[in-house]
């Protein structure tokens, strides 16, 4: 992989991260939105925006993630690939898991009190660092991995029957209903379905057209833009049926990188920023938390406009995002080794 393909990837997962912090702050609302006016109207839409940008991220997520598994993959390397997940993701979501449950053992006490029982559970499917959940789906699809080498010679078997799946989870995804809080393994497994076609699109792409990830051509990009612009637009602004906003879910990750430019050159400043994606990604939960206490606490504000919440809940993505950052590098100078263990090597 190129090291162009290689720098897209980590700015695109920085981006997402970001996404993901500003869909997640919620403490910045307009007091009253009983009156619709034209700025609480503004308020809803972008609202509506951050809902559709974090659906899509997520999508973005699974289906990088399964590429760059498989990615290269054959016999000989299989087990390489599998015991360095071991450090990149299950040693990540399994350490962040117990901070979070420190964390909130601390807070709520007897609430988090679990049994052995509930603890594994919340542990493995419904993570305590709640971000995380899409991690914890892919440590559970490794169990794939076995099957996908053994037949991975047999191309146009491994195709056919990876298209089917792809199609099938796909209408599934569009039937089932979310099932009510209270079930929630089945909760989970619902949710897992819903990602499935990203992820064997991924890893389909992986398998047999590696070199797509390189493909670049201004055409292309400009009409994916356009592409990605409508459907933004479509998604938010639009009663559209629920297959359709599906379908554009499932492509919005492959439109996101092909509109996207590769730029070459040396290595720049901005690269180390990106790199604090996956830090950003796992611990964020927990300061948007103690940040909205403390403004909870002793700096309470009434928001009347609803331009002012937008503001400020861009204003707050980026503090959050800034002390992040900050207490990255602080940690790679006290303890770089902390770092690469919380981050799965990606510090």
């Amino acid at each position: 992989m190129s090291r162009e393909t290689s720098r897209k990837i980590s700015k695109l997962g920085f981006l997402m991260s970001l996404i993901v912090v500003l869909y997640h702050i919620s403490y910045f609302k307009p007091i009253s939105v009983e009156n619709v006016t034209s700025d609480i109207y503004i308020y809803f839409q972008v609202s509506k925006i951050y809902e559709v940008l974090g659906t899509w991220t997520m999508h973005y997520f699974i289906t990088m993630t399964s590429f760059l598994l498989y990615y290269g993959m054959t016999k000989e390397n299989a087990k390489k690939k599998l015991i360095n997940r071991v450090h990149s993701l299950i040693i990540p979501y399994c350490i962040w898991n117990v901070l979070y449950y420190i964390f909130y053992l601390i807070i709520y006490k007897k609430e988090y009190l679990l049994s052995l029982k509930d603890f594994l559970f919340r542990f493995l499917f419904l993570p305590f660092d709640a971000p995380l959940w899409y991690i914890s789906t892919i440590i559970i699809l490794l169990l794939l991995v076995p099957i996908v080498v053994s037949v991975r010679d047999k191309k146009r078997l491994t195709c056919i029957v990876g298209i089917i799946l792809i199609v099938g989870t796909f209408i599934l995804k569009c039937i089932l209903d979310t099932p009510p809080k209270g079930y929630e393994l089945e909760r989970y497994f619902v949710r897992m379905l819903g990602y499935m076609p990203n992820y064997l699109i991924g890893m389909l792409l992986a398998l047999y057209t590696p070199k797509i990830a390189e493909y670049s051509s201004t055409w292309a990009k400009w009409t994916a833009r356009i592409l990605l612009i409508t459907s933004l637009i479509v998604c938010f602004r639009v009663q559209i049926p629920w297959v359709l906003r599906c379908f554009i879910s499932v492509c919005a990750p492959f439109l996101l990188w092909v509109s996207t430019s590769k730029k070459a050159g040396e290595k720049r400043k901005t690269d180390d920023i990106y790199k604090a994606s996956f830090f950003i990604y796992a611990s964020h939960a927990c300061l948007i938390y103690v940040v909205e206490h403390i403004l909870e606490k002793w700096f309470y504000f009434e928001i009347r406009n609803g331009i002012a919440a937008v503001l400020l809940r861009l204003a707050g993505g980026f503090v959050i995002v800034c002390i992040l950052i900050i207490t990255r590098n602080l940690l790679r100078k006290i303890s770089p080794k902390v770092l690469s263990v919380l981050t799965g090597n990606r510090a």
